[in-house]
């Protein structure tokens, strides 16, 4: 009776801990959605704009207040605007909760052309760029990758997940090599919209995803799969993440003139963004383990862990899936 009572406490502990895990990630569902604010700049006639912008769907209602300068005076609403030289200056005043978002300015000229910039978040003054080069397409796009990948919070499980199902340095490379060749596939043919699936039904599938590779670690912690079979199935994940770091592109645009230079930078990006996730979590985890080595009486806790975290990334997904899906139902 004692022990029953004692396994029974054991089990409530864990429950406890693993809703508590839930409650305080569970907040990152909506967050995933770190898609910059997103401004246009569109020469209408020679020295006259049309500016507008859109902030990502959580913060869709708030109002964003954009001014050119310092040559330029509003027209009829401050959406079209009148400059005696081309705009060197864009002013924005950001509402509450967009500090944290970068900011992707995308300018059409009047000739067809267009071009591409990322800033840092929370910037009020942005320079504007004079015309298109290469190295700061390929810069803007960079920081827009590892951005991407760091708050995507469904693509960073999946990364700790093959991390955790390779236990070894050589099946790990082989499952972060698979996972980089296939969504480097399909982030070039979403990009180029030779795929083009909805953004909705893509992140729905992502999330799917992480729910039934935790599911099935969570089934048979201890069988993982041979090196030879652990590649193919983060390629196969790959391919599937791809579409959802593509649809971020397509959403956002490529410049006209810089295409394949945009397309690496943000590739490399996200390939930066997953190395240094994977950096700080392998130096977390030697930091734990030297921690229990000098404090035996950690080892029950830290053998604990992983499960509770299977538990709740498993849970926080199908979160993801079930809220996805709801969007979808009544979209």
């Amino acid at each position: 009776m004692c022990g029953t009572r004692m396994r029974s406490r054991a089990e409530a502990g864990r429950a406890a801990s693993a809703l508590a895990l839930f409650l305080l990630l569970a907040g990152a569902a909506h967050a995933h959605d770190a898609r910059p604010i997103f401004v246009q700049l569109h020469e209408t006639e020679p020295l006259q704009f049309a500016l507008t912008a859109s902030l990502p769907p959580p913060l869709a209602p708030h109002r964003l207040r954009l001014a050119l300068g310092p040559d330029c005076a509003p027209q009829a609403s401050a959406a079209s605007w009148r400059c005696r030289t081309d705009p060197q200056l864009l002013r924005l005043r950001l509402p509450s909760g967009a500090a944290a978002l970068p900011i992707l300015l995308r300018l059409r000229w009047r000739d067809g052309t267009s071009e591409t910039r990322v800033f840092a978040p929370g910037e009020s003054e942005l320079a504007l760029p004079a015309r298109e080069e290469a190295l700061a397409v390929f810069a803007s796009y960079l920081s827009l990758g590892v951005r991407h990948m760091l708050t995507g919070w469904d693509h960073l499980c999946i990364v700790l997940l093959l991390l955790w199902l390779a236990r070894r340095a050589w099946p790990l490379l082989g499952a972060i090599t698979g996972f980089t060749l296939g969504h480097s596939v399909t982030l070039a043919l979403g990009a180029l919209s030779l795929i083009t699936l909805p953004l909705a039904y893509v992140e729905c599938l992502i999330a799917l995803s992480v729910v039934w590779l935790a599911a099935q670690m969570r089934r048979a912690p201890h069988a993982a799969p041979p090196a030879r079979r652990l590649m193919p199935l983060a390629a196969a994940i790959g391919l599937l993440h791809g579409l959802g770091f593509a649809s971020v592109l397509r959403a956002l645009g490529l410049p006209q003139t810089e295409v394949p230079m945009a397309l690496f930078g943000f590739n490399l990006g996200v390939e930066v963004g997953q190395l240094i996730f994977l950096a700080g979590w392998l130096a977390l985890a030697a930091a734990a383990a030297r921690l229990a080595a000098m404090l035996p009486q950690l080892n029950p806790l830290r053998a604990r862990m992983r499960p509770l975290m299977l538990l709740a990334i498993g849970s926080i997904a199908a979160y993801w899936t079930l809220a996805r899906g709801a969007d979808l139902l009544f979209a």
